[in-house]
């Protein structure tokens, strides 16, 4: 494994479900998104699914494009 890849075991990161200023606005929806934080830092963040599969359905979109729109405006 390279030497600058961190990795962390599933629980180690608290997280943020879509409270607070946890969400974004996309031209589909406004979208919450999860947040994994660790000491107080956002490791990682991605779109809460239902957010993103329900839009894509009512827009007759694909699922990919709504996720992508969402990850953009992160």
């Amino acid at each position: 494994m390279p030497n600058n890849l961190v990795t962390h075991k599933r629980g180690d990161l608290q997280k943020d479900f879509g409270k607070g200023n946890c969400c974004i606005k996309t031209p589909y929806v406004t979208t919450r998104f999860k947040q994994g934080m660790m000491d107080g830092r956002v490791i990682r963040q991605f779109p809460e699914y239902g957010d993103v599969k329900d839009p894509a359905r009512k827009h007759e979109v694909p699922f990919y494009e709504v996720y992508s729109a969402a990850l953009t405006s992160l």
